[in-house]
């Protein structure tokens, strides 16, 4: 796993795209993608599920300077959301009352001036993310550790039902941490004891391959 996280961050101001890499901190750490927004959401969606980021963070209007876009930050996290339900997106806006009546959550939405350090010169915002992706990284290490446990008894013996059903259930909890493009194959999600048993160890093998190489780049 890569020590660097990524976090994608869009909006449709040159200005603000500025001062958000400004004061955006610990940026060693991190690998920063700032772009301006496509101007279809498909577009801008596909565009952050090719990156492969850990967090999303984008402006609420988009459309003030860039009457182009076809959608608000709120919309693109509802999209992102919808695909890639525990990716950790934020909405920064100076209009919270706007946002968060379209909002599904919340929790989605901050103030623009939260970007910048508080009166203890805290880097409130951006700690926030960052410890939203360490939050992530965990449980996403815990459920593929608890499956790869499955994985070695399997070498090793048959698994009862009810670790045949576990199964399932952690392919499934992984999948929501992972873009469409890069789903657990079906031959997983619908294991059912599997009589050879080499497939499905090739079958581990490519997903876990596949996480390491795309979820957390």
């Amino acid at each position: 796993m890569n020590s660097k996280f990524k976090v994608v961050y869009v909006d449709e101001d040159p200005d603000a795209r500025k001062e958000f890499e400004l004061n955006f901190v610990n940026k060693e750490m991190c690998d920063l993608v700032i772009v301006h927004p496509k101007f279809q959401l498909d577009e801008m969606v596909d565009f952050i599920i090719e990156e492969g980021p850990e967090a999303v963070v984008s402006d609420f209007r988009l459309k003030d300077k860039e009457p182009s876009v076809t959608y608000d930050g709120v919309d693109l996290v509802k999209k992102l959301k919808s695909i890639k339900t525990k990716l950790p997106c934020f909405v920064l806006t100076s209009y919270e009352g706007e946002a968060i009546n379209v909002a599904l959550d919340v929790n989605w939405i901050h103030d623009k001036e939260e970007i910048h350090e508080d009166e203890n010169d805290r880097p409130v915002f951006s700690q926030k993310v960052l410890q939203q992706i360490h939050v992530n990284r965990g449980l996403l290490d815990n459920l593929l550790n608890k499956q790869q446990e499955l994985f070695n008894k399997l070498q090793q013996s048959q698994l009862t039902a009810e670790e045949e059903r576990e199964l399932v259930e952690l392919s499934n909890e992984i999948e929501l941490f992972i873009f469409d493009d890069k789903k657990i194959p079906n031959e997983i999600k619908s294991y059912d004891g599997l009589a050879k048993l080499d497939s499905l160890i090739k079958l581990s093998d490519q997903l876990l391959k596949e996480i390491d190489k795309n979820i957390v780049k």
